[in-house]
């Protein structure tokens, strides 16, 4: 492993400067383009092996998401729907099993039930709520309507909220909210959550409060402290501020070189990986942090990412993904033949981190 002691001290005065930190590289492994084309905001969704995507073009004039097998990264098949979507609204997440399509706007949320190559609508309910994202957990069984935004007071009066469902005939099961504190950073690139489609347990990232709680079905059930060391925290003042909007996004990443906080977290297999912004690191470097058990009690390895232009870049918007021991991102590239009239294509490109 490679080490660099005279080089953190230099460039990380306020972090890890009395510890060794192993560097973590990200090698390139294989490429796979898709089918989509588009230019707009891609739509994505992993679960298990299985990954949706389209793009917001695609799904509004089309109606068509594509499923691609990772085991069989050449088996890409398409999906349809049966019937316009009826919505004025762009769609703006998809959540899907190998037996259900949901689909999230504005105003309604659509869910559809595959049967081969075809998606059939079983259920329109209202989107009073605001939710942004859908999930599926415990086996695929129950599904996860839910929110994490700051929105502004005459929107939305609850900026974190859960909707739990039975997946086969959509009883509510649970409904919650939960106090994000710092839910003003929110306006910012992150991924604070995590499901796993065949878990009974969700991850939340308190992104500045340097640890992850564990729930089940809203009750809280473990709480991962990460590693202290020298860790410059983010002061309460800095998550009280009165004004709004792109003041506030402004004045809040003008802060981020001086604090700790937890960006981005991943889960692969039995191990969570934290992905965290610290004082010096801008837009290049991250601190990584693998969380795992060894008998019961939570072990951390640390290591400085060093972001590339060319490689994995975790600090990016682009969608990422943990699966198996690999990770992915789907980006988009410009055709080189630019008379075509789909100028770009997206592509999964898979890494491995290694120390």
């Amino acid at each position: 492993m490679g080490r660099i002691l005279i080089f953190l001290p230099i460039l990380f005065s306020y972090q890890l400067k009395a510890k060794e930190v192993d560097t973590l590289r990200s090698n390139f492994i294989k490429k796979i383009d898709l089918p989509v084309n588009a230019e707009e905001q891609i739509l994505s969704y992993l679960n298990r092996n299985l990954l949706f995507v389209t793009s917001n073009e695609i799904l509004q004039n089309q109606k068509v998401i594509w499923m691609v097998d990772l085991n069989k990264p050449k088996s890409i098949s398409k999906i349809k729907f049966d019937k316009p979507i009826n919505s004025k609204y762009s769609i703006t997440a998809i959540g899907a099993s190998n037996k259900k399509i949901i689909l999230i706007c504005h105003d309604s949320i659509l869910i559809y039930k595959i049967e081969k190559d075809q998606a059939s609508l079983i259920f329109t309910m209202a989107n009073t709520n605001s939710f942004l994202e859908v999930e599926f957990s415990e086996n695929n069984n129950i599904i996860v309507l839910n929110k994490l935004y700051n929105f502004h007071p005459n929107d939305q009066k609850i900026c974190c909220q859960y909707l739990y469902l039975k997946a086969d005939d959509l009883e509510e099961l649970a409904n919650d909210t939960i106090e994000y504190g710092a839910i003003a950073y929110s306006h910012q690139i992150q991924k604070w959550q995590n499901f796993n489609s065949w878990q009974n347990y969700s991850l939340l990232a308190l992104t500045t409060k340097n640890k992850i709680l564990r729930f089940n079905r809203l009750h809280q059930f473990d709480t991962i402290y990460l590693p202290i060391n020298e860790k410059v925290l983010v002061p309460d003042s800095l998550l009280h501020l009165t004004f709004r909007g792109k003041q506030l996004v402004k004045h809040l990443i003008s802060n981020d070189i001086n604090y700790n906080r937890i960006e981005k977290i991943f889960e692969r297999n039995d191990t969570i990986i934290v992905s965290e912004i610290f004082p010096g690191s801008g837009k290049d470097y991250r601190l990584l942090t693998y969380c795992f058990k060894i008998k019961g009690i939570w072990t951390f390895k640390e290591f400085i990412y060093r972001n590339s232009k060319i490689g994995l870049n975790l600090s990016y918007s682009e969608p990422t993904y943990v699966y198996d021991n690999q990770v992915f991102t789907i980006n988009q590239n410009l055709v080189k033949n630019t008379w075509k009239r789909n100028k770009f294509i997206h592509s999964l490109y898979f890494y491995e981190l290694k120390p």
